[in-house]
């Protein structure tokens, strides 16, 4: 029997072509694995962190297994860090937008807004799931 060669070129390369796809699909395999195996710490760390509450931690974990929504929530987190340093930064160096005889309004605000969420946090759970 004959075997054309352009043919048994063609099978050694369709060969060659499906032993690359299932190592690509094993690697890929591999890094869904390793990452699923972090998502309990993570969703720990945004507890702790008051990014979400503990009631929240399924819809979280959930969200954590789609990379969209990851990075997503890593660019919100960052976004939130940032705002969030700033105004403490502001704070410390005793700017503020009210009169700096007029204080007494800026603690009641403050006071009242401990452990209250802003309105950017509030989206960040909605789009988040939670």
């Amino acid at each position: 029997m004959d075997i054309d060669p352009r043919a048994a070129q063609a099978m050694v390369m369709i060969a060659t072509g499906n032993v690359e796809i299932l190592r690509e699909l094993d690697a890929r395999e591999s890094q869904t694995k390793a990452a699923a195996a972090l998502v309990p710490n993570v969703v720990d760390t945004l507890v702790k962190c008051g990014y979400i509450t503990n009631e929240q931690r399924q819809k979280a974990a959930q969200s954590l297994q789609e990379p969209a929504k990851v990075l997503d929530t890593l660019q919100r987190i960052a976004l939130s860090t940032a705002v969030k340093s700033a105004e403490a930064e502001k704070a410390a160096l005793g700017e503020s937008s009210t009169p700096r005889n007029d204080t007494k309004p800026t603690i009641k605000a403050a006071a009242a807004t401990v452990g209250a969420r802003s309105p950017a946090d509030e989206k960040f759970l909605r789009d988040f799931g939670l």
